[in-house]
């Protein structure tokens, strides 16, 4: 059964500023020490380089698949492909997978939201507020959240980019150097570590059914990969360059404490660290919608009901999910075990676009 889609078709433009909003996410702040703690090089933002081509060339990947069904998403042509109990089994991973990382981007907002920000507000009272403006989001449909998205992706570019430059009298480029020091092997192990920054690719597989698929809708994918990529070797570049190898990988969000190291004189803000995590927020609760809305369209297409029965019901699973890791330690592993999964969901997409060009040839 398919769902009724709405007519209003995403334009290639949408495509591209959902993809890039659902990138843009917690990475922003962790990124430089997850890579270099694993890199041990200045050599980090080289592997946030290739991942960003990798999962180019993986979005490119989902971006077909998703053309072969126009208006439909993976819960509906994976049956079509694989057979019905076999599509089912992917469709309930899938789902299991983006219960697990709405949780997941929950508590994290929460946790850096009570940090640095509203220490002494618990965190249950922070998460309810923060849930319960998000399914208000998500309760007007993909067309809504598209304009949305629109509003925020501009200034949390404009706003990232401007706080980063503000710091270059910080930067040193000999805590770059030397360039590929000790060759090609710290390079490749950061490459895993890095492709958590780019969890949110798979959204193409359910947005593509509100596509006219084609090369507009191929290249809108591409755009919506490329510029978080070059953001985030932005943010590596910047921020290992000026607090080095050895400082980013002892700091737990590396970026908040480069913003934290400098002051401007003479600006309406002296101190940027407060407007980064404003920015910030923004763009976690994009992501936080962007998972929520892909997550009960699964529901919908598996129980063949209105997205809109599954809004309120899985509210009380989120947040008592988000509220389970004790503590940062917990919520990184958590991190670490939905970038696993991520994977694994990159990999069955590449096996389904190989299966439906051997049916194809038949």
């Amino acid at each position: 059964m398919v769902l009724p889609r709405s007519k209003d078709q995403l334009t290639p433009t949408q495509v591209a500023v959902i993809v890039c909003s659902y990138l843009l996410g917690s990475g922003t702040l962790s990124l430089p020490r997850v890579v270099t703690s694993e890199v041990g090089t200045p050599d980090g933002w080289l592997s946030v380089l290739i991942a960003g081509f990798l999962f180019m060339w993986l979005g490119y990947i989902m971006a077909k698949l998703g053309a072969y069904f126009p208006g439909k998403t993976i819960y509906e042509f994976g049956e079509e492909i694989v057979g019905k109990w076999l599509g089912l089994l992917i469709s309930i991973f899938i789902i299991v997978y983006f219960l697990s990382e709405l949780a997941f981007e929950t508590r994290m907002l929460v946790e850096i939201t009570k940090t640095y920000l509203l220490e002494n507000t618990p965190r249950e009272v922070t998460l309810a507020l923060f849930l319960f403006i998000v399914v208000y989001i998500v309760v007007g449909g993909i067309h809504p959240i598209a304009r949305l998205f629109g509003i925020f992706l501009p200034i949390t570019i404009i706003v990232l980019v401007f706080i980063l430059l503000l710091g270059l009298k910080l930067f040193d480029i000999n805590q770059l150097r030397p360039f590929m020091g000790q060759g090609i092997i710290p390079v490749i192990k950061g490459i895993l570590p890095s492709t958590r920054v780019y969890l949110g690719i798979e959204g193409i597989l359910i947005i593509s059914a509100f596509t006219q698929n084609g090369k507009p809708f191929k290249k809108a994918v591409l755009a919506g990969i490329a510029l978080p990529m070059l953001l985030y070797v932005m943010v590596m570049i910047i921020v290992m360059g000026s607090l080095s190898v050895e400082g980013v990988s002892i700091r737990i969000f590396p970026t908040i404490d480069f913003i934290r190291s400098y002051e401007i004189e003479g600006l309406l803000f002296e101190r940027f660290e407060t407007l980064l995590l404003t920015i910030w927020i923004l763009q976690i609760f994009t992501v936080i919608v962007s998972v929520f809305y892909v997550l009960v369209t699964g529901l919908a297409c598996i129980f063949h009901k209105r997205e809109h029965a599954f809004i309120y019901g899985i509210l009380p699973v989120i947040y008592i999910l988000s509220l389970i890791p004790r503590n940062m330690n917990e919520v990184s592993l958590w991190g670490d075990w939905n970038n696993q999964y991520f994977l694994m969901l990159c990999g069955i997409s590449f096996i389904l676009l190989l299966i439906q060009k051997i049916r194809e040839k038949r």
